[in-house]
């Protein structure tokens, strides 16, 4: 709990703004929140060692109005903002320390990347889908039916090669996710789920809060 005089210990932050937002971000951690502006000046005090009954009088001057700075300061420590003493949060902090993502592939080549995702590749791939459509609209003989899905002969084996055919796909769809993410500079992490009983991978880019939107997409 926090009185007048306490002081909050605001762990350092990234930050981002976003509009009429503030994206705060512990990239290290893949944790990041969208604040209102005055939520973040307000942060800016605390950083520099005013306490909360300094922080409240200082906001009061600027905004006219009387913020909830100890609802504020207990909504960032669940969300490891803030560095506290209490035995909870201590225990908080320690999971954050003792278990940071494992980020994956993180040392592929710059020049690899802005060879996949460069304006030209960019070109390119663009182009070879149109001229996929292109083909198929004058030349739709070339779409497979759907007999090509029924099967009657050595079931095992060929359920064995669409398995290896699907996730080499999903493996390739993902590694699409990661590098277009470290391309802008944003690490990532595989991870493997399930939706109800089917396996699905996943590509985890909780960093791309952190960036301006653009480059998002």
């Amino acid at each position: 709990m926090y009185n007048e005089n306490s002081q909050v210990s605001i762990l350092p932050f990234t930050r981002y703004i976003d509009n009429e937002s503030v994206v705060i971000g512990r990239p290290e951690h893949s944790i990041f929140l969208a604040l209102p502006h005055d939520a973040v000046e307000l942060l800016d005090q605390l950083t520099k060692g005013a306490t909360i009954q300094e922080a409240e009088q200082w906001y009061h001057i600027q905004y006219n109005e009387c913020p909830d700075i100890t609802g504020l300061s207990e909504v960032l420590e669940t969300q490891g903002f803030v560095n506290v003493t209490t035995k909870q949060n201590q225990n908080i902090e320690k999971v954050l320390q003792k278990s940071p993502p494992k980020f994956h592939f993180e040392n592929i080549p710059s020049p690899l990347l802005n060879f996949i995702w460069g304006k030209v590749s960019l070109s390119f791939y663009i182009c070879l889908i149109l001229l996929g459509c292109f083909i198929v609209v004058t030349n739709p003989s070339i779409l497979p039916s759907r007999n090509v899905l029924i099967f009657d002969q050595e079931l095992g084996y060929f359920m064995l090669k669409l398995a290896i055919l699907n996730w080499s796909i999903v493996f390739i769809h993902e590694m699409a996710h990661l590098t277009a993410a470290q391309f802008v500079g944003v690490n990532s992490r595989f991870s493997i789920g399930n939706r109800l009983w089917i396996l699905v991978g996943e590509t985890d880019m909780t960093g791309l809060w952190g960036i301006p939107r653009r480059n998002r997409y």
